[in-house]
């Protein structure tokens, strides 16, 4: 995943993920997109990433890209919603992502498998402010998902046909879905005094799950 809100991906001056911050809940987006700059970073420069975003991308690359996100999406989501009420999920204005994703590697022709690790990926996301968290790195990356579709449409062609309903979620209304989500995860985050090492906490967790799926993904198509 990239910059996934301004650049390309399924992903600021760097703050180490441990580092001490204030506790003071304003400015959450700032802080968040600060704490996970580093694996953010790492991420882009992944093969697989660096391959989907190549001109001689393929579409097999695209379906390797879909299956290690899946792992992660089938064993984060689902826990994600789980925890928040459906006020709040509905305050946020987000869907679950997954059965997007699910019918797009159906439409591949692929079967959902594990990673070469045999392991599912995995991220401990524990309170409600860690789960802010969570959704924050999988609301970037769909945001981000929109400029990946684009990419892959003009370097493979739209006769090609690839499935992209999981990329392109929100289709035209993504900038739109991101700013609702961003101005709720600031209200949520001020009205629950939530912890700003909570919240990030929770970002960074799911997105170095992120990074060890397409990390493991990308060293299996070398192998």
């Amino acid at each position: 995943m990239s910059n996934t809100r301004e650049t390309a991906s399924a992903t600021a001056a760097d703050t180490a993920p441990g580092a001490p911050s204030s506790s003071a809940p304003c400015g959450i987006m700032q802080r968040l997109r600060e704490r996970t700059s580093g694996i953010h970073a790492e991420t882009e420069r992944l093969p697989l990433m660096a391959a989907l975003l190549d001109p001689g991308v393929t579409p097999a690359d695209y379906a390797r890209y879909l299956a290690a996100l899946h792992g992660v999406y089938a064993s984060v989501e689902p826990a994600l919603y789980a925890a928040l009420s459906p006020t709040v999920v509905t305050r946020l204005g987000v869907r679950p992502k997954l059965p997007a994703l699910q019918r797009d590697i159906a439409a591949l022709g692929l079967s959902p498998c594990l990673p070469p690790s045999g392991r599912p990926p995995r991220a401990v996301v524990d309170g409600e402010a860690a789960v802010l968290g969570g959704l924050y790195v999988l609301e970037g990356a769909t945001l981000g998902g929109r400029v990946i579709a684009t990419r892959l449409q003009r370097t493979l062609g739209p006769e090609m046909g690839l499935p992209l309903s999981f990329l392109n979620f929100h289709g035209a209304e993504a900038g739109a879905a991101w700013r609702r989500f961003s101005a709720a995860m600031t209200d949520l985050c001020l009205q629950a005094r939530a912890q700003d090492d909570a919240v990030a906490a929770g970002a960074v967790a799911v997105f170095e799950a992120v990074h060890r799926a397409l990390r493991e993904a990308g060293a299996g198509a070398q192998g």
